[in-house]
């Protein structure tokens, strides 16, 4: 599985860098996790994931992440 972190970064450049690192998951068929916290705007990535069909988990603890199947699609 492939980690990153979002962090620190804000739309556009947070959503050009989930895309980035999405594909370069799909590349080689892992999951990937993306770490983000409470402050940033999620809701361009969810919509690109749904639009897209991707199969993806959405943590329910403290630390907030999503996983996607990057070889789903």
């Amino acid at each position: 599985m492939i980690k990153t972190e979002l962090y620190e970064l804000q739309c556009p450049q947070l959503f050009v860098q989930f895309k980035w690192h999405l594909l370069q998951a799909k590349k080689t068929g892992n999951r990937i996790r993306f770490y983000y916290s409470d402050a940033q705007d999620m809701t361009d990535v969810f919509k690109y994931l749904t639009l897209h069909h991707y199969s993806y988990t959405q943590s329910t603890t403290s630390q907030l992440f999503i996983e996607v199947n990057a070889d789903y699609v």
